[in-house]
């Protein structure tokens, strides 16, 4: 997570990183569902989420590709990592 977001909370721009760099984006998971997971899941007084909020943003992240498991996309995350430049 912090090597995405560089520091304690992700920003909008951090997270379509992650979903990109971790091979999520496409396939049913569109830039645009990745803001609307990104804004549902963030504290809404905050620009940016916590680690507990980009944990649960996982699961809808799992529900949007048809993956059973949330922990397989915290795993293709975590297999990515970090930001490719």
């Amino acid at each position: 997570f912090e090597s995405f977001a560089g520091g304690p909370e992700m920003d909008g721009r951090a997270f379509q990183q992650c979903m990109k760099d971790a091979g999520l984006k496409g396939n049913g998971l569109s830039a645009t569902d990745i803001d609307l997971i990104f804004a549902k899941f963030k504290n809404p007084s905050k620009r940016k989420m916590e680690l507990s909020d980009f944990r649960r943003s996982l699961t809808a992240v799992a529900q949007k590709k048809s993956i059973p498991d949330p922990a397989s996309v915290e795993s293709m995350i975590i297999s990515a990592g970090g930001p490719v430049f």
